[in-house]
Parts: C-alpha cells; sequence; structure tokens
C-alpha cells in the first residue's frame, strides 16, 4: 500500500523499533518488583496437549467465595508437581472468579488463599 503512494517502508528501522516494544512489553511484567510467571503460547499448548481444559471463569460474574482445584504448577520455564519455599510459581486453576488480563491490568493477586491437600 505504501508503493501505492510512492512510499518505501524502512523495514531494518521497524524491526529494530518492534524489538523495542516488545522488550519494553516485557520489562514491564516486572515493573510490580518481584517475578512475574508469564503463561506463554507454548506453555498453554503443551497442556492442551495434555488434555487440560481451559479455565472456567464464568463465575467472575457472580460476587461470592469462589473454591478451584489446582490443575498445574508452572515455574515460568517449567510445570513441576509440587511448590514450596520461597520461590515464585503460578498455579493453573480449574476454575477462577478473576477476569483475564487484557492489556491494562500487570497482574492479579489472591487476597486470601486457602490450600488443602485432597488425596
Amino acid at each position: 500500500m505504501a508503493v501505492d503512494f510512492g512510499l518505501s517502508v524502512d523495514m531494518e528501522g521497524f524491526n529494530v523499533s518492534m524489538e523495542e516494544a516488545r522488550q519494553k512489553a516485557r520489562n514491564a511484567r516486572y515493573k510490580a518488583g518481584g517475578k512475574s510467571i508469564v503463561l506463554d503460547a507454548n506453555a498453554t499448548s503443551q497442556l492442551r496437549n495434555q488434555g487440560l481444559a481451559s479455565t472456567n471463569d464464568s463465575s467472575k460474574f457472580q460476587h461470592e467465595v469462589h473454591s478451584s482445584v489446582v490443575k498445574a504448577i508452572y515455574t515460568g520455564s517449567e510445570f513441576i508437581a509440587s511448590a514450596s519455599g520461597d520461590e515464585d510459581f503460578g498455579l493453573v486453576l480449574e476454575s477462577t472468579s478473576f477476569y483475564a488480563e487484557q492489556g491494562g491490568q500487570v497482574q492479579l493477586h489472591f487476597q486470601q488463599c486457602h490450600v488443602g491437600v485432597v488425596e
């Protein structure tokens, strides 16, 4: 389309600017001060290939206490069977009352979380 108007596109400059924008987005994940656990497309695909359904978020429309089941634990680079100590990790839940991140939120936090072991 640019050619139709006698314009040219600086592809090298575009690619440099695009990489800078990507880096800014990555850095924004850490502005809250701690490590941000991001479930990327590869991790999501891995869960899907294991038969894990998408998180049910229909309870976000209800204003009441919500319980769920932990389906996976993610470190930001791998899924693990259990977590403890001071390490950061993310939980993949069967259901949630949170809204999905849409670009405005940096991250969501649990106000209170009770974890019980079900055998």
